[in-house]
């Protein structure tokens, strides 16, 4: 162990809360076993911390006032300024590009997309020209090369079917577009990842102030490079970018667009079969036409499409996200849905995109696909102490083997503590449906655990471990789990001897009360025995009486009042 002058942190900016900085020993927005090494610093402050000899780099994470975080890697005894950018010579010119002059409307060469052409009667109308991408570069070191890379992509993860991330984080799935800030501004766009073996470009369109937002008719640009590969394995490597033209009312080019106008992103695919182009976006309603035309021409077969399974024509191939700070669009080709097939940096006056949490979005191992754990916790009357413990379990989504059909996506239920004296039963209601099912088989919740009918377990002290599972496929929606936002899933307990039914406020969309169950979007501690929540997690009440504020009141436990693995 070697003894260390960690950091001086300074120049945090206006949003950051000052007492909500953390280090930790690994990127938090890229790697899942980072740990936090010191809490709550102030600006200003200098840590010591006793380290490991082959810990070389730490990670300063600052919390901002809505709740997201951003990250500065140091060396052990070295400075953190949040006001210097995260990579470095962004917008440096290529040399070969100096002398560009950008073409005008009219010089363009137009032509019908092939969603123009199949769905004429489906309100598609619009064009699209080949553009260049414009005179920038970025020169990137090897590390932020890679930073830029991970932190998207272990949020994102290679192979997972990552559109229900964007059901989880409604804003990511709402966001269609992104927005010029005030004052108006250029936007450039630099490859970080490419996953996918194709060959794929991509393109761009716009509204201004005033416009009709019609995307299937507004004219479109794409960037003439077909883009096959994406890395950087050297310090200085300079990446070849994308520059948005804007063109006005008369055809003018520029690269300054106006304030407010919304630019949407689209994979423009070229592989899929010869001579067929397929444009892909972010609203999945706009996939519709065109997925349903590559799968009933037998284009896309695959052993992830079976027959019958009509969402993945209206998901989202394109998210966009920021990640520490920083603005990212992935892309998705048409299969597995993973959107990180050509992932791009933002970089520009764009307005923020929807946050994404510092910690690694999925859990466990790649083959297990065990995704995010969210901790639901009840209390079995209202007449109780409060301290929502009568039942705890985590519920996740996972990919589950089934004989004779393969891999199923379902819910996982664990149950890990139970503080009822009554007996309590749980269940899950399908909400498209109405379809109830009784987890465990429909038995008592101290019969689930394998003790008296009168026992606590594990809230007053951990006296189970082996904790029982078990899994939930929704019949009536073979595929539905995938659009499913565990957060407003509606599991619930019954009391079998009140007869009573207690429901999460989100899944009864009830607000304006104390809720007698929650959802805590990680794994989590509870209060032990006889602890009002209150006074377990002192930023609870005021959260429970105005959801706007004190969001994070799960992340400050106090000391000795709380319990868990």
């Amino acid at each position: 162990m070697t003894s260390n002058g960690v950091v001086t942190i300074s120049n945090l900016p206006s949003d950051i809360k000052t007492d909500s900085i953390f280090v930790y020993d690994a990127d938090p927005f890229a790697d899942s076993t980072a740990t936090i090494l010191y809490a709550r610093a102030y600006e200003g402050q200098t840590i010591s911390l006793e380290l490991p000899s082959y810990l070389k780099m730490l990670y300063v994470a600052c919390k901002t006032a809505n709740g997201s975080m951003r990250s500065r890697s140091v060396v052990p005894g070295g400075s953190v300024d949040f006001t210097a950018p995260l990579f470095s010579s962004v917008g440096r010119r290529a040399q070969t590009r100096t002398e560009e002059t950008l073409p005008t409307a009219s010089e363009l060469t137009w032509q019908p997309t092939l969603n123009a052409t199949l769905f004429a009667n489906q309100g598609w109308a619009d064009e699209y020209a080949i553009i260049d991408g414009g005179g920038e570069s970025v020169s990137f070191t090897h590390d932020e090369f890679e930073h830029a890379n991970n932190s998207f992509t272990n949020f994102f993860h290679e192979g997972h079917w990552n559109n229900r991330i964007l059901y989880t984080y409604d804003e990511i799935r709402n966001c269609m577009f992104m927005t010029i800030g005030e004052g108006g501004g250029s936007v450039t766009l630099t490859p970080v990842h490419k996953q996918s073996a194709q060959g794929q470009m991509f393109g761009y369109y716009y509204f201004e102030k005033g416009d009709e937002r019609n995307v299937k008719t507004v004219k479109k640009y794409v960037f003439s490079d077909k883009i096959y590969k994406v890395e950087n394995k050297q310090d200085g490597c300079v990446q070849s970018t994308y520059k948005l033209i804007y063109y006005d009312k008369d055809g003018n080019p520029s690269y300054t667009f106006p304030e407010g106008t919304e630019i949407g992103l689209f994979g423009h695919i070229t592989d899929i079969k010869k001579d067929l182009l397929v444009d892909f976006y972010a609203d999945g309603e706009l996939n519709y036409d065109i997925s349903d035309y590559l799968y009933n021409q037998g284009i896309i077969r695959d052993g992830n499409i079976k027959q019958g399974r009509s969402e993945w024509k209206t998901l989202n191939h394109v998210a966009y996200v920021n990640r520490n700070g920083v603005n990212y669009v992935g892309f998705e080709d048409y299969i597995d849905f993973d959107l990180n097939d050509l992932v791009l940096m933002i970089d520009g006056n764009i307005e923020p995109l929807p946050d994404t949490p510092a910690r690694d979005f999925s859990q466990g191992t790649d083959d297990k696909k065990q995704w995010h754990i969210f901790t639901f916790a009840y209390e079995d009357t209202k007449n109780g102490d409060y301290d929502l413990n009568d039942v705890v379990m985590q519920v996740w989504l996972q990919q589950e083997y089934v004989w004779g059909v393969g891999n199923r996506p379902c819910f996982k239920v664990r149950l890990v503590a139970v503080g009822a004296k009554d007996p309590l039963t749980i269940h899950y209601r399908d909400a498209a449906t109405g379809e109830v099912h009784n987890l465990f088989d429909g038995k008592e919740v101290h019969e689930v655990m394998g003790v008296d009918g009168d026992s606590f377990v594990n809230t007053e002290t951990i006296n189970v471990t082996k904790l029982p599972e078990c899994s939930i496929f929704r019949e009536s929606d073979y595929y539905g789990l995938e659009k499913v936002t565990i957060s407003r899933a509606d599991f619930y307990i019954k009391n079998l001897r009140t007869g009573v039914e207690i429901h999460t406020p989100a899944s009864q969309n009830l607000i304006g009360r104390a809720p007698m169950a929650i959802c805590v979007p990680k794994e989590w501690k509870w209060s032990k025995e006889r602890v009002s929540i209150v006074n377990s997690y002192k930023a609870f009440g005021a959260y429970a009486s105005d959801m706007n504020v004190n969001r994070d009141w799960y992340l400050y436990p106090e000391e000795g009042k709380v319990i868990g693995f």
